[in-house]
């Protein structure tokens, strides 16, 4: 795959698939794939061998429960749905792109959001959003940026400021 020097411009990372047909295959949990390896309760996951389904991302992603070992991944791709995840995985987009690719089944969940925040804050992977150009797509941006308003108080453990949409 082709390497990266820099943080890709989204139109870079995009533009080979953009053509791509969709299928109806569906991905129920939230998963990431791809160039890392983590401990999750002990157990040394490697992400690129978890086949066509990835690893699902647990509610409780905490430093205690989760530690990052090894990740070569140069940026995070996160999408909305789970069918254009699946798409991506299919066509081992993280493999060609060094990223890792996760999805939030639409509005993503706490756990999700929490390891976004910690790929982020502790690697210094940029963050990309794929995300439908509609109200609803915008608010889970806003969301993964700023915090929702249930959750203020998590904010500072959750929020990214410096995700950005690709448009």
């Amino acid at each position: 795959g082709q390497a990266w020097t820099h943080s890709p411009q989204p139109t870079q990372v995009l533009a080979p698939i953009a053509s791509s047909k969709s299928n109806a295959t569906c991905v129920c949990a939230p998963r990431p794939t791809r160039p890392i390896t983590l401990v999750d309760n002990g157990d040394t996951i490697d992400c690129t061998r978890m086949g066509s389904a990835g690893y699902s991302i647990p509610s409780i992603c905490e430093p205690d429960v989760i530690q990052f070992k090894k990740c070569n991944a140069k940026f995070i791709l996160h999408v909305e749905k789970g069918t254009v995840w699946q798409r991506f995985n299919e066509d081992r987009f993280w493999e060609k792109h060094n990223c890792i690719l996760t999805h939030g089944s639409g509005q993503p969940p706490r756990g999700v959001r929490r390891m976004l925040h910690r790929l982020h804050n502790e690697l210094g992977l940029p963050l990309y959003c794929v995300l439908d150009n509609d109200p609803w797509g915008y608010y889970i941006y806003s969301v993964i940026k700023q915090g929702s308003i249930n959750l203020a108080f998590e904010s500072q453990r959750m929020a990214i400021p410096e995700a950005k949409k690709v448009r």
